[in-house]
């Protein structure tokens, strides 16, 4: 969110030319509910962004596992406007995957379910959702961005006559086990320096 509303800034000051649009690529592992409530309720990108909508990606081959293991898994698949299936032509058995299929429409119902093998598939599928709307989401997709706002609204705006730290940190919920890093660099990385750093 600290990224969007610096670049909401630099769109105001006149630092970086106009967007056609931005997209926010999460992790595997991202619980969408914070990200979403995040966004849509932080007043400045409200005021300059619209959200179009949310893609979530599925493999195929492991869907039904990460399903079953991952209550973020699910959680991607009920709050998407679009599920893309990828490597679907990997998937040896044709129940298997129709099965996957059957699940992710019983998740959700709403979503339009596109096979990213597919050459009707293209790019222009991942945009012009339009808007998104909680409310033509699931029960469950509405109580878990109810709770992200309760969470937001009791960690931001409660005053108990003292300042402490709280310890949370909204939109990177994980299993424990999970860590992320940054590192940050005021110029262009060299492709090879990322590639060095990945082996």
């Amino acid at each position: 969110v600290d990224t969007l509303a610096d670049l909401v800034d630099r769109l105001q000051t006149g630092r970086i030319a106009r967007l056609a649009r931005v997209i926010v690529e999460t992790t595997g592992l991202a619980d969408p509910a914070p990200v979403l409530q995040s966004i849509m309720a932080h007043p400045a990108l409200i005021q300059a962004f619209r959200l179009d909508g949310v893609i979530t990606l599925v493999d195929a081959v492991n869907g039904n596992a990460t399903l079953d293991a991952h209550v973020e898994a699910v959680k991607q698949a009920a709050v998407a406007d679009r599920i893309v299936l990828s490597k679907a032509d990997l998937v040896a058995d044709p129940n298997e995957l129709e099965m996957l299929r059957a699940r992710l429409r019983q998740i959700n119902p709403g979503a339009e379910l596109l096979d990213a093998g597919d050459t009707g598939t293209g790019v222009a599928a991942l945009f012009d959702c339009g808007l998104y709307n909680p409310a033509t989401k699931s029960a469950d997709v509405r109580r878990w961005l109810g709770e992200e706002a309760a969470h937001d609204h009791h960690h931001h705006d409660h005053h108990d006559g003292h300042d402490h730290e709280h310890g949370h940190d909204h939109g990177h919920r994980h299993d424990s086990r999970v860590r992320s890093y940054s590192l940050v660099h005021d110029g262009p990385v060299p492709f090879s320096a990322i590639e060095m750093f990945l082996d």
